[in-house]
């Protein structure tokens, strides 16, 4: 009963969040935007301050990557003890603290990044000590030392980026998919239904980078793929490996032809992995936005709630630089899904 009573009173805050989403038709209510300027005072009402249009950029991203954090902290604090699944969702921003702080140890010409800080919810503290703290490589690095992520230093100077960004996904991913499957009946039908997808489809867009961008066959590739046991169509991701990449036709004829058919021409000469991330991330979110209205009082619309956000979040980001690059109305709704 108390359960019950815990996630009707959840379930009816998140849905209030929701309904002032900028999802649907609250996003194309934002196109009407035309400078990054306009955008923020409307999002942020009377708080940009006074810099150039690239500065205010990316003063923009990260107060809406913060805001993001801040509701979905909200929510975990709200259930007072969450699921560890809900608590693994919310550090993927971790992990892309991470894959940004390797490449700030690997490449010495990177600037250091802005680590976004998950409060109480974090399993590393970026934010650093002291003058000049965050900056120090060493000291960073052993700040990884003493994290969970302890794991990726014996890899981080023989390996090239990719791989120690792949590892972190596969690392991500699999405790995803152990925590699933560790739920009650209940909570684990609308869950997996949700992950299992997203798994396959992480799964689709790390074969077609390791194939077009870093030139890998399938024997080479396999090592960087989630498992059978996690990815059940495994064997399917596979033939993107074997599938010639100038035959439109062998293309069409695969399974997760969705993914790829507006690239498919008879003179194609292969396939744009980017393209096929910003497919398969609006197929995700429309599953999650059916299910957020499914099987309530279980953990299937808090999960469905956070993929949501996290949408939203990619969205808005992928509208600003529209903006700031002067990208006409529908070119920026090609790349963020038509939100339709």
């Amino acid at each position: 009963m108390l359960r019950t009573f815990k996630y009707a009173f959840t379930q009816a805050k998140i849905y209030g969040i929701m309904a002032k989403s900028y999802l649907g038709e609250n996003y194309r209510e934002l196109l009407r935007f035309k400078r990054v300027t306009d955008l923020y005072d409307h999002l942020f009402p009377g708080e940009h301050e006074r810099l150039s249009e690239n500065l205010l950029t990316s003063e923009l991203q990260k107060r809406i990557i913060a805001k993001n954090i801040r509701i979905v902290i909200g929510l975990l604090d709200l259930l007072q003890e969450p699921s560890p699944l809900l608590t693994h969702m919310l550090r993927k921003y971790e992990c892309l603290n991470l894959k940004s702080l390797l490449h700030y140890l690997k490449e010495p010409d990177v600037s250091i990044p802005v680590f976004v800080d998950l409060g109480e919810y974090r399993s590393i503290d970026l934010r650093g000590e002291g003058p000049g703290a965050q900056s120090d490589r060493a000291a960073l690095k052993q700040l990884i030392a003493e994290s969970p992520y302890r794991w990726l230093l014996p890899f981080l100077d023989g390996e090239p980026i990719f791989k120690l960004e792949n590892r972190l996904d596969l690392d991500y991913y699999q405790r995803l998919w152990t925590m699933a499957q560790e739920l009650p009946a209940k909570d684990r039908r609308g869950v997996t239904k949700l992950l299992s997808q997203e798994i396959t489809l992480q799964n689709i867009i790390w074969a077609f980078r390791l194939r077009f961008f870093y030139q890998l066959d399938g024997d080479q590739a396999a090592e960087y793929l989630l498992p059978q046991e996690v990815d059940t169509h495994r064997a399917e991701v596979m033939k993107i490996f074997e599938l010639p990449a100038d035959r439109s036709q062998e293309w069409s004829r695969w399974k997760f032809a969705a993914l790829v058919q507006d690239q498919l021409s008879a003179d194609m000469e292969g396939i744009d992995p980017v393209r096929v991330e910003n497919k398969a991330l609006f197929i995700v979110f429309r599953r999650a936005r059916l299910l957020f209205h499914q099987d309530l009082f279980t953990l299937t619309p808090l999960v469905s709630f956070i993929k949501l956000k996290e949408l939203e979040a990619r969205i808005l980001l992928s509208l600003i630089e529209g903006i700031r690059l002067g990208i006409p109305e529908e070119e920026i709704l090609a790349v963020t899904g038509g939100q339709r």
